[in-house]
């Protein structure tokens, strides 16, 4: 993807609810659900008899400045809403060499789309025991959405085999969506995780050995229902929270107390809607 893109986005914008903001503060995680639990039921489809889509994981962020009244509805709450702003890519790394998360610096954030340095944001080792092929660098993960009416993006034909080679353009994934929803402007992170241990034990197995197998016989499950990725210190105090258009005076309160616990440096702003929807 072209690198000039990200250098245009100085903040992307989340929708959610008061309650899903706790866990967000309280964890200091962001949560990756998969494509086939998204409200577009399209996203998971291709031409296969596996789903795929339960393999891609993704949290949905918008560059749109201006408030939405339907990102408000869809995906949030006129009474118990924020919007959520956030510098891209607010993750902490898995430092291997330390064994640890930990915030980037600033030279490694400023390459982090162009670096082939190896900065993760998920433990790999963890994976490992998980016996979970998961490899994504900080930046990497970012995803501007393509919005198209091609059949052919939309229901993709992942499964390639060449003989003796099998191959799943899982890539295809997770990147594009129907021109009827292009209202969201949407960003996404997106992470592709797939089991590499398809016969019990806690050996990784050959990668063919997996790739044959779904493409053979289908029905292989998932083994993590979400992944969470730690949100970086120093990202969370330039988190600017706006309270949706009628919040209630409780919930309001709930905010104010959530941000002066977990994040004191963060801002709260009321929604230029207020006091103008219902």
């Amino acid at each position: 993807m072209d690198n000039t893109v990200f250098d245009q986005i100085d903040r992307l914008y989340h929708y959610t609810t008061v309650e899903s903001l706790v866990l967000i503060l309280k964890n200091r995680t962001l949560r990756l659900n998969p494509l086939d639990k998204m409200d577009d039921l399209q996203e998971a489809q291709s031409l296969s008899r596996q789903n795929y889509g339960q393999f891609v994981y993704v949290s949905s962020w918008t560059d749109m400045k201006e408030e939405s009244i339907p990102m408000w509805k869809m995906y949030s709450s006129m009474t118990s809403g924020v919007r959520i702003s956030l510098p891209p890519c607010p993750f902490q790394i898995f430092d291997l060499s330390q064994n640890c998360f930990r915030d980037p610096t600033l030279q490694e954030r400023a390459s982090m789309y162009t670096t082939t340095a190896l900065y993760p944001v998920v433990n790999i080792y963890d994976d490992l025991q998980r016996n979970v092929s998961t490899a994504t660098n900080i930046g990497q993960q970012l995803h501007k959405v393509e919005y198209t009416d091609d059949v052919e993006k939309l229901c993709p034909k992942l499964e390639k085999i060449d003989g003796d080679k099998a191959y799943i353009a899982l890539d295809m994934m997770g990147i594009y969506k129907s021109s009827i929803w292009s209202f969201q402007s949407e960003y996404r992170y997106l992470i592709r995780s797939i089991p590499c241990n398809l016969l019990g034990g806690n050996a990784m197995q050959n990668w063919s050995i997996v790739v044959n197998t779904m493409i053979q016989m289908g029905g292989v499950e998932s083994n993590r229902q979400y992944i969470d990725l730690r949100l970086a210190g120093n990202m969370l105090d330039q988190m600017v929270i706006t309270t949706s258009p009628a919040i209630s005076p409780s919930n309001k309160i709930i905010v104010e107390a959530l941000l002066s616990q977990f994040c004191p440096k963060a801002r709260i702003e009321s929604s230029a809607l207020e006091g103008k929807v219902r």
